[in-house]
């Protein structure tokens, strides 16, 4: 007789550039939980995988998973992909979200000097971000598909929030989405963990040995404070802001 196979109880969904890692390498110790041990198994944004069936992911991912636990992936790519909720809402459409913010500005900074340290990108900011806020610009961003060609021209379209968040709540109730924030996550790691896991379920006081530890660091301090709020007057901004939580 054939087990249902079991599908993923929780999504860490991004954004990138916001620290993933971290919330990745604290939640994967936790005794009711079960994470891959590579951070990044995009199946439901990658067709490669989605055509060959969440069972293939089970057996390359999962396979030593015990099916008590809580199964979870960690996966920026996601917020990346319009096409990724409706995948999700078919297949696992009792799946909840976590979706970890950084300041938009610092994420699209940060975003910025990976594509030079990589050697994709040969503005400099100030350049590059009055060519991806010039009168068209974010509009065709919206709709590139995620590369890495498409890397850089995606600072400020990845830093849309609100935008994309609506794109999950579309498929799935508010209620199984939990937004946190970078600053808080590195300000406050234990209270932010407690509210993860309540969320999820899963026992709080969840203290691994790392916590508080920051990985794949590109630079924490808010470079553009001014900015943020300049960005905030912007009619397709202001629109996707208001739609994140008060806090």
């Amino acid at each position: 007789m054939q087990t249902e196979t079991k599908h993923l109880d929780f999504i860490v969904i991004g954004a990138s550039k916001s620290g993933t890692t971290s919330l990745f390498q604290y939640l994967r110790s936790h005794g009711e939980i079960y994470l891959p041990p590579g951070k990044d198994a995009p199946f439901f944004a990658s067709d490669e995988w989605f055509e060959q069936g969440w069972e293939a992911v089970v057996e390359h991912y999962y396979s030593g998973a015990r099916k008590d636990l809580l199964w979870g992936s960690v996966t920026p790519r996601y917020m990346e992909d319009i096409r990724v909720p409706r995948r999700i809402a078919k297949l696992m459409p009792e799946a909840k979200f976590i979706a970890l913010l950084r300041n938009p500005i610092d994420r699209a900074y940060s975003q910025y000097r990976q594509q030079v340290r990589r050697g994709k990108e040969k503005r400099d900011f100030h350049r590059a971000v009055l060519e991806q806020l010039a009168p068209g610009s974010m509009e065709a961003a919206r709709k590139m598909p995620a590369s890495a060609e498409s890397n850089c021209h995606t600072y400020f379209v990845r830093s849309e929030y609100g935008r994309i968040l609506r794109n999950f709540l579309d498929f799935f109730p508010k209620e199984n989405l939990l937004p946190v924030f970078t600053e808080e996550l590195r300000k406050s790691p234990e209270t932010v963990l407690d509210l993860i896991c309540a969320f999820l379920g899963v026992a709080t006081g969840h203290r691994p040995g790392n916590l508080g530890k920051s990985y794949h660091v590109g630079g924490s301090r808010e470079r553009f404070p001014k900015l943020v709020s300049g960005l905030r007057r912007l009619r397709p901004v202001r629109a996707a802001w208001k739609l994140l939580p008060r806090r």
